[in-house]
């Protein structure tokens, strides 16, 4: 029987500045949000790797995050956590993802507020 083995992209706490919130304060200015990512993806083992191409690019997730973080308004921060996850699960080498996003300003007395959420492959 043959194993299928899975390999892990991560990114943590990706620093963005951006609107959101349903708050008419939150409207006027961007803010801090911390983004976390957590790809499985298919396994590079016994694989000749050579190229970025031939991996899954954190370096490319995060420059989509980024976009997606600029391009509009977002009310909810689980509204931005999903279109996160549906851009990444564009890639069918990512089996799953998680992503968790924390506003660290809208409450003084924590830390940040947030949400995590996971999602896979449709078949």
């Amino acid at each position: 029987m043959s194993k299928e083995w899975t390999d892990r992209v991560l990114i943590q706490d990706l620093k963005l500045e951006m609107r959101i919130g349903i708050y008419e304060k939150e409207r006027l200015k961007s803010q801090p949000v911390l983004v976390s990512v957590v790809l499985d993806v298919s396994s590079n083992e016994g694989r000749p790797l050579r190229h970025v191409d031939e991996v899954v690019s954190y370096e490319s997730v995060v420059n989509k995050i980024r976009d997606i973080a600029h391009n509009k308004h977002y009310e909810l921060i689980e509204e931005f956590a999903e279109e996160v996850a549906k851009d990444c699960l564009k890639d069918k080498r990512i089996s799953r993802v998680k992503i968790t996003a924390i506003k660290t300003d809208i409450l003084p007395e924590t830390s940040g507020v947030g949400v995590t959420i996971s999602r896979k492959q449709l078949p």
